[in-house]
């Protein structure tokens, strides 16, 4: 939702914040396209911290760096628009990432259809309020305050979320320690072996299974 109003202020936004026509398109025509756009420069950052630290971090990550987006678009100059470009594709990267990583990793793999479908229809539903509901600015062209708090003050309720999921975060590191005080995590020797092992015997299933074929190759024959 953030960033499809942020979205849609950009034109009117940079355009308040400098009276150089030549900067604003500039901005609008060149940079917001190619630095809005690109995400996929940051998702696998948050992907690391996902798997090194869990949900709960990478969480409060995605409310910070949504204020401080939001933060960014009061200020008054043009150049600083382009710091807010970098948390705009912050947002992207850490909303996607964790939506589609927390489904896969939480639900057995019957519900991974049904439930990105939900997610999917619900951030639409929810893509309504930002557009048509508040871009265009139904404040103004430049009443840029009203929507901004909008968006900035439910995001205060997300804390909560990111302290909820850390208790999960925190059991599930306890299962993976226990697993490896327990024994349970194979040394590289053990994990050689078992190779090894399965080698073998794959070996001695293809033999019976080719000793099998030959038996009844030779009774048909005996057969006819």
């Amino acid at each position: 939702m953030v960033n499809v109003v942020i979205g849609g202020l950009m034109a009117t936004l940079s355009a308040s914040k400098s009276n150089d026509e030549k900067h604003v398109t500039l901005f609008n025509g060149y940079v917001y396209p190619a630095v809005g756009n690109s995400t996929f420069l940051f998702t696998p950052f948050v992907g690391y911290l996902i798997q090194k630290t869990g949900f709960s971090l990478s969480m409060l990550c995605n409310v910070i760096v949504t204020q401080i987006c939001i933060a960014l678009c009061w200020l008054p100059t043009l150049y600083s628009q382009y710091v807010m470009l970098v948390f705009f594709n912050l947002i992207q990267a850490f909303a996607y990432t964790m939506e589609f990583t927390y489904i896969q990793l939480t639900y057995p793999p019957q519900l991974y259809g049904p439930l990105i479908a939900f997610v999917v229809a619900f951030q639409g539903v929810i893509g309504l309020i930002a557009w048509p509901g508040l871009s265009p600015n139904p404040f103004g062209a430049t009443a840029f305050t009203p929507v901004l708090l909008i968006c900035l003050i439910p995001s205060f309720l997300l804390y909560y979320v990111a302290w909820h999921q850390k208790q999960y975060d925190d059991a599930a590191k306890q299962v993976v320690l226990g697993k490896v005080v327990n024994g349970s995590s194979p040394t590289s020797k053990e994990r050689l072996s078992q190779m090894v092992g399965e080698q073998e015997q794959q070996e001695q299933e293809s033999s019976e299974t080719t000793y099998t074929l030959q038996s009844q190759q030779q009774d048909l024959l005996q057969g006819k």
